[in-house]
C-alpha cells in the first residue's frame, strides 16, 4: 500500500467503515481501530488493530502507528 497512512477510530462503525474503505480504494494506507466488530470491514485493504479507546495505553498505542492523520469516528 501506498498514500497516506491514516487511522480511523470506530472503523467497526457504519460511518467509519465507509471512510476506512474509501481511503483504501483512494490507494491509501488506513489503520482501522475496532473495539471487536469487523464485519463492515471484510474485504477492506487496511490494517486492524483492535482497541479499546478507554483502556490504559491506548493514546500511546496510537500515536506510535506513526500516521499523518488520525479521523475519529468513534
Amino acid at each position: 500500500m501506498g498514500g497516506l497512512r491514516v487511522v480511523v477510530t470506530g472503523a467497526g462503525g457504519f460511518v467509519g467503515a465507509a471512510v476506512t474503505r474509501r481511503l483504501a480504494e483512494l490507494g491509501h494506507a488506513p489503520v482501522a481501530i475496532v473495539r471487536s466488530r469487523r464485519d463492515r470491514l471484510a474485504g477492506v485493504a487496511a490494517e486492524i488493530l483492535e482497541l479499546d479507546l478507554e483502556s490504559a495505553g491506548a493514546a500511546e498505542r496510537i500515536a506510535a502507528i506513526g500516521a499523518g492523520v488520525c479521523i475519529h469516528a468513534a
